[in-house]
């Protein structure tokens, strides 16, 4: 809104003079939509949907074509001088910009060329200390889940999914610990996930019009019988879970969360395959760069997992914005990718 009505304070002191001193003909209102419309595109850089936002937003479809050129030549003009707010926070958060134009000379590089390797992966069922330990150990948001035999890759869990469950208890029901029949509460389903689930929020709902467990309905559905829990990604995004009475500290370290749980719950299992993500997408470790820049881009993917091996199964390496930034690419390649 600042940048609205500044351009539009701008364009429109300019259509005042144009009116005063050229001709009155000129109508101000129009040279503040304009304005409006070149310091938008001069400070974000978007073109297609600036011209339907402003066009629709008005309904002044009779200017379409004058926004259009104002908007690609305050882009052009912008571009000249320095880059878009966007990329230019970017850098100052230090993230790897990724342009969606892939590069001819990526398809000289294999992805094993650039890919981060070892990788730190975890079993479908891991204990309680050893989830901890990786979490306080590594800086990394998701991990690989390979299989406890074969070594096989399965899905991709998440960083705040594990916190989830090791702060709510969702431990693995063992011989020792169940409880007898005649004890237990009644409940539609006997799952550890569906008591996950209720204690964790999900910001796309408000309390005074839907229940805060209402995205239960996207992720897992319910039979006579049994349940289905959603193999993409079971829990939410950005959910906040509520605070029980156990002894758990959830903190950030170097930025990441940890958790600290209890000594007495260290030994206690936890079932990662059944929160794991089961559709992650993943590449072979011959796969030329440029394919996998192209589906890491226009996907908008954070990981992009690297198999291979004897059987091809086998997780050898990981993708993230860091590995296909052209500095880190020359580093591994030894190729000069033109970067400036």
């Amino acid at each position: 809104m600042p940048t609205v009505l500044v351009g539009s304070a701008l364009g429109g002191c300019a259509g005042i003079e144009f009116d005063k001193w050229l001709s009155h003909d000129v109508s101000p209102s129009t040279f503040a939509l304009l304005g409006a419309a070149a310091l938008l595109a001069g400070i974000q850089r978007n073109v297609v949907s600036l011209c339907v936002i402003l066009v629709e937003g008005t309904g002044q479809t009779k200017i379409l074509m004058p926004v259009i050129i104002t908007v690609v030549a305050a882009r052009y003009v912008g571009d000249f001088f320095c880059h878009g707010i966007y990329h230019i926070a970017m850098e100052i958060k230090k993230y790897p910009y990724l342009d969606h134009h892939v590069r001819t000379e990526f398809v000289m590089f294999k992805v094993k060329e650039i890919m981060s390797s070892p990788v730190r992966v975890l079993h479908p069922v891991e204990t309680v200390e050893t989830i901890e330990k990786l979490l306080d150990k590594s800086s990394h948001y998701a991990f690989p889940v390979v299989d406890e035999t074969t070594g096989r890759f399965l899905g991709l869990v998440r960083r705040d999914q594990l916190v989830a469950l090791l702060q709510c208890g969702v431990f693995q029901e063992t011989k020792k610990d169940r409880i007898p029949k005649h004890r237990r509460q009644r409940s539609v389903v006997d799952n550890p996930l569906h008591n996950l689930a209720f204690h964790i929020r999900d910001d796309r709902y408000n309390d005074d019009e839907y229940d805060e467990h209402a995205w239960l309905l996207d992720n897992i559905t319910m039979s006579k019988k049994n349940m289905r829990v959603s193999l993409d990604d079971a829990f939410a995004n950005r959910g906040q879970i509520k605070k029980r009475n156990r002894n758990v500290k959830v903190t950030k370290k170097r930025g990441k969360l940890v958790v600290y749980t209890d000594s007495a719950e260290k030994h206690l299992t936890v079932n990662i395959g059944a929160a794991m993500n089961q559709g992650a997408y993943c590449v072979t470790e011959t796969c030329p760069v440029s394919k996998a820049y192209g589906m890491f881009t226009s996907l908008g993917l954070r990981h992009l997992v690297v198999l291979g091996g004897p059987s091809g199964g086998a997780v050898k390496g990981i993708l993230t914005r860091s590995n296909f930034n052209l500095i880190y690419m020359e580093k591994r390649t030894g190729y000069d990718l033109g970067h400036k």
